[in-house]
């Protein structure tokens, strides 16, 4: 990662999230979601409150293509704290 050299975190929480779309777009749903989680953390950290809205509803997201249902309510429940 590019912006992990840098010490750039919002770029590398950046290119975790882009990943993370891309493995979704691959259906490789469990890799997609390790590198939301990643982003989110990174977000988090950082206090990148509107990152760490969307990196929510990617990982709803992504929990609603696995089926997971509660998986995707707990991350609409927590995006809304």
């Amino acid at each position: 990662f590019l912006d992990r050299a840098s010490g750039d975190r919002f770029g590398q929480a950046k290119e975790l999230s882009n990943l993370g779309w891309c493995y979704k777009a691959l259906k490789q749903y469990d890799r997609a979601t390790e590198y939301q989680r990643q982003a989110l953390a990174i977000r988090g950290e950082i206090g990148d409150k509107d990152g760490v809205a969307r990196t929510r509803g990617a990982l709803g997201e992504l929990a609603l293509v696995a089926g997971d249902t509660a998986g995707a309510a707990r991350q609409v429940a927590e995006w809304n704290d």
